[in-house]
């Protein structure tokens, strides 16, 4: 993939913003919150979403076993979308 083509400019600028989304009551959920805690760490600024609308503006949405189908505005909230 060409880097003019995804918004790669001032991804080694900290503190960057990430969600963690876990989108319904899974067992991913106390791995979540530790993932946020090791981000938070190193500087950059994570939360965890409970819902889809709590995705805040940012650098990367991680969607951990999600239930639900994100909707296209929300994931134009952040440069790159992971779901596992």
């Amino acid at each position: 993939m060409d880097a003019e083509k995804i918004n790669i400019s001032g991804w080694k600028e900290k503190p960057r913003i990430i969600s963690v989304v876990v989108d319904n009551p899974s067992w991913i959920l106390p791995y979540a919150q530790k993932l946020i805690k090791e981000i938070n760490k190193i500087g950059d600024r994570a939360a965890l979403c409970l819902n889809h609308e709590q995705v805040k503006e940012g650098c990367v949405a991680f969607y951990l076993g999600c239930t639900n189908i994100v909707k296209l505005n929300i994931l134009s909230r952040n440069s790159f979308n992971l779901v596992v």
